[in-house]
């Protein structure tokens, strides 16, 4: 489904997913040549589904790309070797994980996570974090 909405936004050069629950599968579509061929900049926040090797793909492919930004990220689904070819490919890489697997959150007791008052606000970085966004150095 992702690659009938992309055909249609061939202008596209920031392109932010979040929470979406979608698969490498979902998004193979970013890795076929000029998908989206303006694209420069990609966030990814809590995509608890997704793999690096599929962000590596969509780099490759994507030769304007200048930021890829993944936060909220389940760890078992970061890999080094991937993020190293994607910094080979990518001038500005940012990468937030969670310190443990989803999983492993599924013992503890889910009664703390309660909260009686809705007003608060949700907490950590890799909600919102574009103020984060690791930028390099354009003097170099």
């Amino acid at each position: 489904h992702w690659s009938e909405i992309f055909k249609h936004l061939p202008n596209l050069t920031h392109l932010r997913v979040r929470a979406s629950y979608s698969s490498d599968e979902d998004l193979q579509a970013l890795a076929l040549a000029q998908t989206l061929p303006n694209l420069t900049s990609v966030t990814l926040d809590n995509e608890l589904r997704l793999t690096t090797l599929s962000i590596e793909q969509m780099a490759r492919t994507h030769p304007k790309l200048e930021s890829i930004v993944l936060r909220g990220w389940d760890p078992s689904h970061v890999s080094v070797e991937s993020l190293e070819e994607i910094g080979k490919l990518v001038k500005n890489v940012f990468v937030e994980t969670f310190t443990k697997s989803p999983e492993d959150y599924s013992d503890e007791d889910t009664e703390s996570d309660v909260s009686d008052d809705l007003s608060t606000e949700s907490e950590g970085s890799w909600l919102s974090g574009d103020e984060e966004v690791v930028v390099g150095d354009e003097d170099a």
